[in-house]
């Protein structure tokens, strides 16, 4: 055998070839420690937290659960206002998001309920035992808002609240 390959030009060898190195360059994956990185600053520059399998950011006054592509949209936000979005792709913006939903240190295992002494409004939180208004507070765990302005309350008739008490209760007496 070994003649008839040196017949052909073929030398056999004794030993396997080396492998490359490529840990200098392609072995090195420096794309994917970027958008570790770039991961690493959404998180800083967010409040996130991942609810229930879903990615979750709170901007006052509550905590607003996103779409896969809300979510994609906010992230790009961030990265460009920072000057690094121009460079990302559709895939990229993808990765990120995706690398949120699993990342542990955002994950919430246990149930949310928000603040039973606390009514959430648009410009600030009420809290029934001071019976003062205090500003938004993500660990309230809002994720509605009754959509007025406590100060404009006194404002209010009586028939514009029951109206509103009405729809929130779906007409339930016993929600009062």
């Amino acid at each position: 055998m070994e003649e008839a390959l040196r017949e052909l030009g073929i030398a056999q060898t004794q030993h396997q070839p080396k492998p490359p190195d490529i840990s200098g360059g392609l072995g090195r994956r420096q794309n994917k420690r970027d958008l570790v990185q770039l991961e690493h600053f959404v998180v800083q520059s967010m409040r996130l937290m991942v609810y229930q399998g879903q990615l979750c950011v709170y901007e006052e006054p509550y905590w607003k659960r996103l779409s896969d592509h809300m979510a994609e949209t906010k992230i790009r936000a961030v990265l460009e206002k920072s000057g690094h979005g121009s460079c990302l792709t559709r895939q990229d913006y993808r990765s990120i998001r995706q690398n949120l939903l699993i990342n542990p240190e955002l994950q919430v295992e246990h149930e949310l309920a928000p603040a039973e002494d606390k009514l959430n409004f648009l410009d600030g939180a009420f809290d029934l035992n001071q019976h003062r208004l205090c500003s938004h507070n993500p660990d309230d765990h809002f994720f509605t808002v009754i959509p007025i302005n406590y100060r404009n309350i006194k404002s209010c008739s009586g028939d514009v609240f029951e109206a509103f008490a009405q729809q929130l209760s779906n007409g339930d007496p016993n929600v009062r």
